[in-house]
Order: structure tokens, then sequence, then C-alpha cells
């Protein structure tokens, strides 16, 4: 890519008027690398086509792909590797990049840019990444699939070309043009060798494995996207050991289906925790007013029931008063029969018949009163003993 167009197409995730626009965001990018024979390089142009069942399964929108010269893969690469020699050992000469770059690039709301235009940068700094990297002749196809959730990661097709000179190539005449899988990757862990054997614990370190071109291409895309974006990425996190990381497409949505179940699931519960907390505040609330209720209401009926006692108190004394009058009556009407005048007899058997008429209205009072007493539940030891049974058996006249 010329210097005019890579430094045109690098300014829509650098500065603007001193400020950056994403400032703040923690950010972060990948790339992931895998090897492709002809059977790979053809099922991956099915899909790139939506030709396969797990690409239609992956659509979550209508978008066209955003194409890095062609779909055609299989005729991109003969073409790209016509005329070009390679080890006949070689199984898969395909590299198959994926480079992710941070959503975060596609907020709108921090640019002048449409999100078409970000994701055209994606594809163009992908391609040129890969071509750095990887001897300058390397891509032969690119995309950015606009259809699926993931909407900055671009799949680089690759099959690095280079001269090859050796002790017989005439200085004054060009050398072989080869094609390896593995020449630059190899010379990109050198370069980070001593990350590798850092991050390698026990026997010494192949500086042609997977992981440890895998080691070096992920810092060296961080420092390419840090150096182009004037963006600085968060620090990638370290693996202890060579186990993926990575899940394919559709075990991935599996997990975040789930993970948006359980996180749904959780919502739910902690929507319920939170009324069964304020109704359990209420009830603590309401508990105590009604103890309050029922304290103010206990409080009543003792006064009342200290007023029933001291009724009850004062009927007894009159009924002891009644009793002890009803002789006294005898005697004033023997006097006044015997003594007294027409009148005076009269007089006394009226205060007789109305000491006899009383006492049983009394002895009702007395009841009535102390079935309140039992009704309104006094204390299990009562401060006296309250007659329920008293009877008049005095004389009649």
């Amino acid at each position: 890519m010329p210097n005019k167009k890579r430094k045109a197409s690098f300014a829509f995730f650098a500065k603007t008027t001193e400020k950056v626009i994403y400032e703040g965001l923690k950010m972060k990018a990948a790339v992931r690398c895998s090897a492709l024979d002809m059977a790979g390089l053809s099922a991956a142009e099915k899909h790139a086509k939506r030709q396969d069942k797990t690409s239609a399964k992956r659509v979550v929108r209508d978008a066209s792909p955003l194409v890095y010269k062609t779909l055609d893969l299989r005729s991109a690469y003969d073409a790209h590797t016509k005329g070009v020699r390679q080890n006949k050992a070689a199984k898969k000469p395909v590299l198959h990049f994926i480079v992710r770059f941070p959503p975060e690039l596609l907020d709108e709301r921090r640019t002048n840019r449409s999100k078409e235009e970000l994701q055209r940068a994606m594809v163009r700094q992908a391609v040129e990444f890969i071509n750095e990297t990887h001897g300058g002749n390397a891509v032969f196809a690119a995309r950015l699939d606009r259809d699926e959730a993931g909407e900055s990661i671009v799949d680089v097709f690759a099959s690095p070309v280079y001269e090859k000179r050796t002790k017989r190539t005439p200085p004054d005449q060009p050398g072989e043009m080869w094609s390896s899988a593995t020449k630059f990757g190899r010379e990109l862990a050198d370069k980070h060798r001593e990350e590798i054997q850092r991050r390698h614990s026990g026997a010494a370190p192949n500086y042609s494995a997977p992981r440890a071109v895998g080691i070096a291409l992920q810092s060296e895309f961080a420092a390419f996207f840090e150096r182009r974006n004037n963006i600085k990425l968060e620090p990638k996190r370290e693996k202890s050991d060579g186990a993926p990381d990575r899940l394919e497409t559709e075990a991935f949505k599996a997990v975040e289906t789930e993970r948006t179940e359980l996180k749904t699931q959780r919502e739910q519960l902690d929507a319920e925790r939170a009324k069964l907390d304020a109704a359990q505040v209420d009830f603590e609330r309401q508990k105590s007013v009604a103890v309050e209720a029922v304290r103010a209401e206990r409080k009543r009926v003792s006064g009342l029931r200290g007023i029933l006692v001291e009724r009850l108190k004062s009927l007894d004394e009159a009924i002891s008063e009644v009793r002890k009058s009803l002789p006294r009556i005898r005697r004033s009407i023997q006097i006044a029969l015997r003594l007294g005048s027409r009148k005076e007899v009269e007089e006394t058997r009226a205060a007789r018949t109305d000491a006899v008429k009383i006492m049983p209205q009394m002895k009702r009072t007395k009841a009535e009163t102390v079935a309140l007493l039992r009704a309104m539940s006094a204390p299990k030891k009562a401060p006296e003993k309250l007659a329920d049974t008293d009877s008049f058996d005095g004389p009649t006249v």
C-alpha cells in the first residue's frame, strides 16, 4: 500500500483536534492464525459466500460483506501462487488470519465517520499488518462480515510469497519466487524470543510451534495497532499454558446464550429478592404498628380490668352491708308490730322489701362483671379471689 494511502486510512483512528476521540476506553485487539489445506480453503470460500449451513446460523442482519479483492478464494490463491514454488511436503499452504479490532472503534458518537468507513479502515489495516509481517506479498483476499454479531472482525487469507536467493543465485538476476506458510512465523517468534522464553516453563520453546508464533503475532499486532492509530490498548492477559482461549463461533454463541439466560435468571432472582426485602420491611413496619396497638389495647384493658375489680369490691361491700341490715330490719319489724303504729310497720316492711329486691340485682351485676373480667383474659394470678356464689338466705315476711 502506498504511503499516501496508508496515512489516509489510519486517520480514522488517530487524534482529532488534539483530542483522542477514544480516550478513556479500555480496548482490546487480537489476532489468530490457522493453516488451511485446499479442502479447508474451499470450505472457507463456501462460508464466505454463505453457501454452508454454518454461515446461515451466524447471520443476524441483512448486510453484505466488505471485500478485499474477491470472495473466490481458491481462484485467488491459484492466481497469487502462479509460477511460485513451494515445499512439496507442505500440506497446509494457506494461512487464515482472524483479526479482531476493538468494537469500541465503531462507536459513531465519538467520530464524524460512518460505521462503513471505520470498517473499511479495519480491512485496510488488517491487510497491511499481515503483508507487513509476512514478507510484503502475502494477502490474496480478505473480508469483514457485517451480517454476523461481530462487526469488527476481519478474515484475512494469505500465502506469503518471497524471493528466495541462495549462493547459486547470480547477483545480477532475481531469485526464484517461493511460498511458505511457516517462514515468517518463525522469524516473528525469533524476534519475540525473550517473551516466548519467559512464558514457557520447563522445556525450551519450539519457535516454530503454533503457540510461540501466536504469542509473537499477538504482541506484534498490538504494537502495530498502537503505532498506526496512536491508541493505547489494554495490556494483554498472558496465559500460563497453551490451552486455546478461543471458542468456535457456534460454541461461543451457545456459551453466550447460556450466559444471557443465567443473567436473566439472576436479574429475576434479584428482583424477587428485592420484593421479598420490601415485603419484609413492610411486614416489620406493620408488625411494629400492631405491637404498639396491642400494647395500647393491653394498657387500656388493664385499666378497665382495674376499674372492674374496684367495682367488684364495691359490690361485695354493698352486698355485705345489705346482709348485715336484714337482721336489724327484721327486729325493727317485730318491734313495730308490738309497739309501733301501722304506718311505722308499713315503712319497715317496705325497707325489708327493697332490701330483698335489690339483692338479686346486685348479684346479677356482680356475675356480669366477673364474666367480663374472664372474657378480658384476667391475669393468671388474680390480686384477690372474687366470689360469685353469694346467696341471700335471710327470712321473708
